[in-house]
């Protein structure tokens, strides 16, 4: 995998070995920061839950983002960040978290201007995640969260006013979430 803009625009990442990871492909990477593009990256702190390899992180640092917080509860991909980190001598402006997301979340003092999650498909993430980000606060009041999941899961009827655009393409659908404003008014 390569960083596809930015900075470190192609720079050679490393992703997570094995047949259980699913990086975020350059297709999907471009494809949400397309969509990101009106925001304004620059100075902005963010969080990637789920991280994996760090991909959409290290894209979004690429990019002009201050600071990022990788949560990450598999010990073989934090080692895949701190790889790449190293790779990228980057580590002044990220935190790797070896945590499962529920609990950082639940414990997390910061706030957000943009969160991009990518849990793992069909097991149950995508409304509870959703709903902790909301419950706790820690999305800024502009905040966007960025969230990738299988076609197959839904959205609970409570957060769909509140998505603003959704891509799809194969399994894979990225919801773009803003508590701030109500989309879709009937």
């Amino acid at each position: 995998m390569r960083i596809i803009s930015g900075r470190f625009k192609g720079q050679k990442i490393d992703a997570v070995e094995g047949i259980t990871a699913r990086p975020t492909t350059d297709f999907f990477r471009e494809m949400i920061f397309s969509v990101l593009n009106n925001l304004d990256i620059n100075m902005i702190n963010v969080l990637d839950l789920f991280a994996g390899s760090g991909a959409l992180g290290f894209e979004a640092l690429s990019r002009g983002a201050d600071h990022i917080d990788f949560v990450e509860g598999s010990k073989k991909s934090v080692s895949t960040i701190i790889n790449n980190l190293n790779r990228l001598d980057c580590h002044s402006q990220c935190s790797v978290n070896m945590k499962k997301a529920e609990n950082f979340i639940n414990h997390c003092s910061n706030k957000y201007d943009l969160i991009l999650a990518d849990p793992p498909y069909n097991k149950n993430f995508l409304n509870t995640i959703i709903t902790l980000i909301r419950n706790q606060h820690i999305l800024n009041n502009e905040g966007i969260l960025v969230f990738e999941h299988s076609i197959n899961e839904k959205l609970n009827d409570e957060f769909l006013p509140y998505v603003f655009k959704i891509k799809k393409g194969g399994p894979t659908q990225i919801s773009f979430i803003s508590f701030n404003k109500i989309y879709n008014q009937e």
